[in-house]
């Protein structure tokens, strides 16, 4: 069986605005997307292991008298990945997105947090005690390395979190450039945000934690959780969320940004030589609660 005719991959990384990109990029009438985003068939070696068709067949909707790719965030931070992805397309075009790691870490944790995959906080005044697999997806200077090592520096375009924000009309003139596709293209969702958890208030958790506990028992409000649960709001989710999340003392829900600096400076800096931006603000110590 061929392989699926892909002009472009998504790496990465995660909690990076990718879902933004994949929408400016599906709305380009000469480009097409896997529309599920993430497939992670490079990067798990269980999917991959199930071969060619397998990947194959995720495509099957896609039009490929466009341009056609896939986004998938484990890529980035996987040496096996690129390897596999370089045996099955040695030049094809590869996209990442990378922002502030300890920005990245902690609207990760928010994520998690809301979306009830972790139901208790502890002190960062030790930051390993959080996944390592959290922390190890903000080295994105030794990962992009081995990717334009793989592909070269002319196959590799690199976006900041930051630009994105601050000029997205430059950045999807510079996807689209990249793509060598029309660039004049403007899509809808420029302007929009997608799977923001910078919007999500950690106090705000602590707020509604609290009215749980105090009135989880009370006729009122089982009514309102029946309401949600109408909304399309999983009760039982909430439940076990508040019930771990109540275990946890306010107090030590504070992350200390100065050891995550000092665990990211080096590899900040390598990302600072690889996109030839200043960086230095990611590695300047700014104390401040989640």
């Amino acid at each position: 069986m061929n392989k699926p005719r892909l002009h472009y991959i998504g790496i990465g990384g995660q909690k990076c605005a990718t879902s933004w990109l994949s929408k400016c990029i599906s709305e380009h009438p000469e480009l097409d997307i896997f529309p599920g985003k993430e497939i992670h068939f490079f990067s798990e070696t269980k999917k991959y292991n199930k071969g060619l068709e397998f990947y194959t067949n995720f495509f099957k909707d896609c039009d490929f008298s466009k341009k056609v790719g896939e986004f998938s965030t484990t890529y980035l931070n996987s040496f096996k990945a690129a390897d596999r992805i370089k045996e099955y397309y040695p030049d094809i075009k590869i996209i990442v997105s990378i922002r502030n790691p300890i920005d990245r870490a902690v609207s990760h944790v928010r994520h998690l947090l809301s979306t009830g995959k972790i139901n208790y906080f502890r002190n960062w005044d030790d930051p390993f005690l959080i996944e390592q697999s959290l922390i190890e997806r903000g080295y994105y200077g030794k990962y992009v390395e081995y990717y334009i090592k793989l592909f070269g520096r002319e196959n590799i375009l690199i976006i900041l979190f930051d630009d994105i924000s601050n000029k997205p009309d430059k950045v999807v003139k510079d996807i689209y450039t990249f793509l060598d596709v029309d660039n004049s293209f403007k899509p809808s969702s420029i302007d929009k945000k997608y799977n923001s958890s910078n919007a999500r208030s950690f106090s705000a958790f602590w707020l509604l934690n609290n009215i749980y506990l105090k009135y989880r028992n009370n006729s009122l409000f089982k009514i309102s959780t029946s309401i949600f649960k109408k909304m399309g709001i999983n009760s039982v989710l909430i439940n076990n969320f508040f019930d771990k999340l109540g275990k946890v003392k306010i107090e030590k829900i504070k992350f200390k940004r100065s050891e995550l600096i000092e665990i990211y400076r080096d590899d900040i800096k390598k990302t600072e030589r690889i996109t030839k931006r200043d960086l230095s603000d990611w590695y300047t110590f700014n104390e401040k609660e989640i």
